[in-house]
């Protein structure tokens, strides 16, 4: 067994208390998949405490769900009776050609999450590590059409070929912080992180969405 599944192993038997069959199953899951197709330990490990998390909200919960439309792949996909709720899972990871636009490939990234993803959930959800401060714009708090157009132009340098009028069907309701240090997971509503992050964006940031 490689060192990876390894560590995961050991953090799916540390949450699951040798009890919960649901929280080992997330593991086996991730297992299968490591099998035809690179994972990032990090990333894995935050799917399997958020998915540990909404098993104990009633959920059910599969990670690394192929959807069928557009071959995206959800990383936590969850069920409570009808309702369908899916959350990516981001790292805060920049890759080495945006090494010099950090704030607005990451910011573009989320974004574009968003508006690939939500359309096939209920609700929608981004999920981050502490560290990470993802600058959401408002326009998922109001939904203002003006600032339609400063999102697009955003997109149009990172993700050339996204259906950008998709972004009016695009929603956001939850956002997770996951701990891995404390094996926890702190859950806002989106509205009240984007709020909560307003004052520092407009401290740090000349640009603002």
């Amino acid at each position: 067994m490689s060192n990876t599944l390894n560590e995961l192993r050991k953090l799916a038997q540390m949450l699951c208390d040798g009890k919960n069959k649901e929280v080992y199953r997330l593991y086996k899951r991730i297992e299968r998949v490591r099998s035809h197709r690179k994972l990032n330990l990090n990333h894995s490990a935050m799917e399997i405490l958020l998915g540990k998390y909404l098993i104990d909200k009633g959920y059910k919960v599969t990670l690394e769900r192929c959807l069928v439309k557009d071959n995206l792949i959800s990383d936590v996909y969850a069920r409570n009776g009808k309702e369908i709720l899916m959350v990516e899972v981001e790292t805060g990871y920049v890759g080495p050609n945006n090494a010099l636009v950090p704030i607005k490939s990451r910011m573009a990234k989320d974004i574009a999450k968003i508006i690939k993803y939500s359309p096939f959930s209920d609700k929608f959800g981004l999920a981050f590590p502490p560290f990470y401060i993802s600058f959401i714009p408002k326009y998922f708090i109001h939904k203002d059409s003006n600032e339609i157009e400063r999102i697009k132009s955003l997109l149009k340098e990172f993700y050339p070929n996204l259906e950008l009028e998709k972004i009016k069907d695009a929603h956001l309701e939850k956002i997770y912080v996951v701990n891995l240090d404390e094996l926890r997971v702190k859950e806002f509503d989106a509205k009240d992180y984007i709020k909560i992050l307003e004052p520092f964006k407009n401290l740090v940031l000349n640009y603002i969405l």
